[in-house]
């Protein structure tokens, strides 16, 4: 299924050149997969990072308005200093998910994204800390050297998940930029 859902990815990227059907799909596609993922224990691809983060703050806020959440998931926007956030939630299920970039004033790309996993109490994986490790093994090997990640337990009550902390390295120096 993972794979399925990787190449489904792809195909976003490769077959579509406008940026912004591209993002819209591109965040579509990381709220409607993210259940499936987050069984797998992947959070983000590395596809879906480097775009991201290739993004300047303005195209970030003009895209991010347009996205709209699958049926049966209640969507908001949090915007702040550092860029706005998105979170959805689908009540049924129980599973909640946002994506938060923070860009840097001067340079307008992102220097940190976290993507967030939640759950509520009913609905929450038995051993989190297992989920936390085994979505922090899975970053490493779907990033690579190209980012630093932490993976973190968040409790925000009345939702408990983890969250990916990621920044993209500067290649050139081997520093975290």
């Amino acid at each position: 299924m993972l794979k399925i859902l990787k190449n489904t990815t792809n195909i976003v990227f490769k077959g579509i050149k406008d940026k912004r059907v591209n993002m819209k799909k591109l965040i579509m596609l990381l709220l409607m997969i993210i259940p499936c993922l987050v069984s797998a224990e992947q959070l983000i691809s590395k596809a879906e990072a480097d775009y991201i983060f290739s993004m300047n703050r303005e195209d970030w806020e003009i895209h991010v308005r347009e996205i709209r959440a699958p049926d049966g998931w209640n969507q908001s926007f949090n915007p702040i200093k550092s860029g706005t956030a998105i979170m959805s939630f689908n009540s049924n299920t129980g599973y909640g998910r946002s994506i938060k970039p923070f860009f840097n004033e001067v340079t307008q790309k992102p220097d940190m994204l976290i993507i967030g996993s939640y759950y509520s109490p009913d609905t929450l994986p038995e051993n989190i800390e297992k989920l936390r490790n085994d979505a922090s093994r899975q970053a490493i090997i779907e990033l690579g050297e190209d980012y630093s990640t932490d993976v973190i337990i968040s409790n925000t009550p009345p939702l408990k998940g983890v969250e990916l902390h990621m920044t993209k390295k500067n290649i050139n120096s081997l520093e975290v930029i």
